[in-house]
Formats: structure tokens, C-alpha cells, sequence
């Protein structure tokens, strides 16, 4: 029973840091115009000018009006009240997850093999 609650404790802590790395979006430093987001098709933050952020699976245009999908729903996009428009960052993004779970994964097998390798010593002393 020591044993199931002792990893049971270290498999929860390693799912909530893998779903934490997991839902990590990193945007590009760079200022995008709307146009260029409509073309990338990629999830997309926009900063208005009275500086509350806004984030969007995509941005997608008809006729001349632009509009913010999100999951169930899609904003019209006003552009004179945006201040900044950034696009997600696909490599920096996938880099980041991954060496969050190896980083994870290389704990994991250490601290396990640690355990399993480390001999049983009893100290008694003198009387």
C-alpha cells in the first residue's frame, strides 16, 4: 500500500506538469497585420489599445470585415483598436513541450532507478 500511494503521488505530480507543458503557446515576438494573420491561418493574439488580450484559433476575413474565431464563436475585429497582432510560434511551441516531457520523462527513469538501486543499509551502534 506504501508503495501505490508513494507513486501514485509521483505519477499525479508528472500528469499535472505534462498538461501544464502541454497547453504552453509561445507567439512570436514579431507584429503581424491582419492580413498576413488571415493568411497564416494560425492561432493568433491580439492586443487592444487599451491593453486587454484577446486569443483566437484564427483570424478569417469576408468581404472586408475581419473576424476572430475562437471555439464557438467568432468577434468581429475592429482595426483601428488593435495594437499589436502576434501569431503562434509553431517551433518554439513543439520545443518547449518537448523538452518539458523529456526533461519529465528523465526525472521519472532517474528517481525510479534510484529507488531500485539503492541497497538497504541499517546502522547500528555501539554499545
Amino acid at each position: 500500500m506504501k508503495y501505490f500511494i508513494k507513486y501514485s503521488k509521483i505519477g499525479t505530480a508528472i500528469f499535472t506538469v505534462l498538461l501544464l507543458f502541454q497547453s504552453c503557446i509561445i507567439y512570436n515576438f514579431k507584429t503581424y497585420t491582419l492580413d498576413e494573420a488571415v493568411a497564416s491561418e494560425k492561432r493568433t493574439k491580439i492586443v487592444s489599445k487599451s491593453g486587454k488580450r484577446f486569443r483566437y484559433k484564427k483570424i478569417i476575413q469576408i468581404d472586408s470585415a475581419y473576424y476572430g474565431l475562437k471555439r464557438k464563436d467568432s468577434v468581429l475585429l475592429i482595426p483601428s483598436e488593435i495594437r499589436k497582432i502576434k501569431l503562434k510560434n509553431n517551433t518554439a511551441s513543439l520545443i518547449t513541450s518537448l523538452t518539458g516531457i523529456s526533461v519529465i520523462l528523465f526525472l521519472v527513469i532517474g528517481i525510479a532507478t534510484f529507488e531500485t538501486s539503492t541497497p538497504d543499509v541499517t546502522f547500528q551502534l555501539p554499545q
